[in-house]
């Protein structure tokens, strides 16, 4: 025989985090409280990553737990983020991972692409900011707060920092700024360019010097 419904459920009505209807026995959790009888607790919400658009051009305006890039674990009402998102909500994307303290491999910031657009240098090393998320309302650049990378120190390079980088010259043809001036191949190891036959370390202006950047033509037998 099973025994009429005369409470909400739980250990006690609504576990003691919520309010219980006398007439259809249905819990209203408390704030930060889920589940039949309230004993769950939820996960913060943010904007989510992925998601159906609610109208033509218009996404990423609903708020879900764990911001739908992670799993929320109802005993304490925190979340675990998917690989590569961080934060409370899993709110943030980009080069934080499991050690922040060892983020962009030491030798670099992990900056919003707003701050990173700030920072933006030419091929040459000269600043050139670009604004980008400054319009609120910017479909476009949604995400400025939101995806972070790297920001590396001087003579480093690459996604995570972790490269070295070397000199930065001028190609002997159309006197463009390249990595070993478009004549060598860089070693990111070492920070040095390998010079191609024929070309070895220029000055910065074509003549014999200590640049280490391929950037000087060399007298070699069989080469004009």
């Amino acid at each position: 025989l099973t025994s009429p419904i005369t409470t909400c459920p739980g250990e006690s009505p609504c576990s003691d985090r919520g309010v219980c209807d006398p007439t259809t026995l249905r819990c209203t959790c408390e704030e930060g409280f889920t589940g039949g009888d309230c004993s769950l607790r939820t996960c913060k919400k943010g904007l989510a990553w992925f998601g159906y658009p609610s109208s033509n051009d218009v996404a990423h305006d609903v708020e879900m737990e764990c911001s739908n890039m992670g799993i929320c674990h109802r005993t304490v009402g925190e979340c675990t983020c998917n690989s590569g998102f961080f934060g409370g909500a899993c709110e943030f994307m980009g080069c934080v991972g499991e050690d922040p303290e060892k983020s962009c491999s030491g030798h670099g910031e992990c900056l919003s692409m707003r701050e990173l657009g700030l920072r933006h240098k030419d091929a040459g090393g000269s600043s050139t900011p670009i604004s980008y998320g400054s319009d609120p309302n910017g479909a476009g650049t949604w995400d400025a707060d939101r995806i972070f990378g790297c920001n590396c120190d001087d003579g480093f390079e690459g996604y995570d920092c972790s490269l070295r980088t070397c000199t930065i010259g001028l190609d002997p043809e159309d006197s463009t700024l390249a990595a070993c001036s478009n004549r060598g191949v860089c070693d990111h190891d070492t920070g040095k360019c390998k010079c191609f036959r024929g070309w070895g370390s220029s000055d910065g202006s074509g003549s014999l010097g200590p640049n280490n950047d391929c950037g000087h033509r060399l007298k070699l037998r069989g080469y004009p």
